[in-house]
């Protein structure tokens, strides 16, 4: 199958272009994998195979230019053409602007957990017109102005990149980029839990956070993560799930979840799926304040067997989850669908969400 991937997170990005790539298909990007190295510096390079240097060629002797930004890009029809199927992740500014050219083939939109209160308006005139979705987590049902769902398949995870945790650092770990700027309240309590215990905060933006590493290479944070005694997750925005808890987990590290209830409220923890994941104290730890939070730490830093149990629970739930290699199955399914189907499907057919979810059970 050859893929047209459309991308704006680089993590996420990587970790399904190697999906991809690893099931034999042939996936160009316009996003961070647009270059090599990525045009950002947070994930490392990927080869993307011998055709990727000559779609790139093409891509821009038919006139197409990549930008950051969705709307600025120029993706010549005469390029879409090359392919089979054109996934795109999240951003409803390349259907808004793109839509002509990428409505040649097959068009799958990717949901990534973000806007949950605005995502799915803009995306409903191309629903309309045949666009597929897939949907990362069955949470998403209940957002606003739901347009429905073609397939739910989760974000993938190469099981292979972790390796046995071992927790020798009596240490509390957490990885999120510009905490306090981002997320005031989460850092308000993420400060009350770290103060008087070993600390240590990864991501850029967090100088003013006591045991600040700053933004270093995916391999020392996988190895922080392999050594570290616990993981302290919090709420984050209001989304599902994120690749920041999915890698914390497959770890083996104990992670204990700060409830977003308690940061965000009833309403915008609806969307978060995360505590029905969880089962505190069997694969993990949910957590309704900062003192409790504490407590629980405390627990794991005083008692290595717990923190071993409680990891070796975490990743095995997270691998049923998580994994590539079923996931990308999934993936290789819903192509066949898509292309069998024929497009464009300008008029919705009745009962095809129910057979798409069927065929995919198989």
């Amino acid at each position: 199958m050859k893929i047209l991937y459309l991308g704006v997170h680089q993590v996420l990005e990587y970790d399904e272009l190697r999906m991809f790539r690893d099931s034999g298909h042939e996936v160009f990007s316009l996003g961070g994998y647009f270059e090599s190295p990525p045009v950002w510096n947070i994930r490392p390079p990927l080869d993307l195979g011998g055709t990727w240097a000559s779609l790139r060629a093409q891509f821009e002797a038919l006139g197409g230019a990549y930008a950051v930004s969705p709307a600025d890009c120029v993706i010549p029809a005469g390029f879409v053409d090359l392919f089979d199927v054109c996934v795109v992740m999240h951003d409803a500014r390349f259907l808004e602007a793109h839509w002509d050219a990428l409505s040649r083939i097959p068009v799958i939109w990717r949901t990534i957990g973000v806007d949950p209160f605005g995502a799915d308006e803009r995306i409903r005139p191309f629903r309309e017109l045949g666009c597929y979705v897939v949907r990362y987590s069955p949470v998403e049902k209940t957002v606003p102005g739901y347009v429905g769902t073609d397939a739910f398949i989760r974000f993938p995870k190469k099981l292979a990149d972790f390796s046995d945790w071992i927790g020798s650092e009596p240490t509390i770990l957490k990885f999120y980029s510009s905490l306090s700027a981002r997320l005031p309240a989460e850092y308000a309590m993420t400060m009350r839990i770290a103060e008087g215990r070993r600390f240590v905060m990864g991501g850029s933006g967090n100088e003013d956070c006591p045991g600040a590493i700053g933004l270093i290479p995916p391999e020392q944070q996988t190895e922080l993560l392999r050594t570290s005694r616990v993981y302290l997750y919090g709420a984050g925005p209001p989304c599902p799930y994120t690749l920041n808890f999915m890698e914390a987990w497959l770890s083996g590290i104990p992670v204990v979840v700060i409830d977003p209830a308690v940061i965000f409220g009833r309403y915008d923890g609806r969307f978060t799926e995360i505590p029905k994941l969880v089962t505190h104290e069997h694969d993990g730890f949910i957590a309704g304040s900062a003192e409790e939070a504490g407590a629980i730490c405390d627990r794991l830093l005083g008692d290595h067997a717990l923190a071993r149990r409680v990891g070796v629970q975490g990743a095995q739930k997270a691998r049923s989850l998580f994994g590539d290699v079923p996931i990308a199955s999934q993936w290789d399914r819903l192509f066949e669908v898509v292309t069998r189907e024929g497009w464009p499907r300008i008029a919705r057919k009745p009962g095809l969400a129910r057979r798409i979810a069927r065929f995919l059970r198989r």
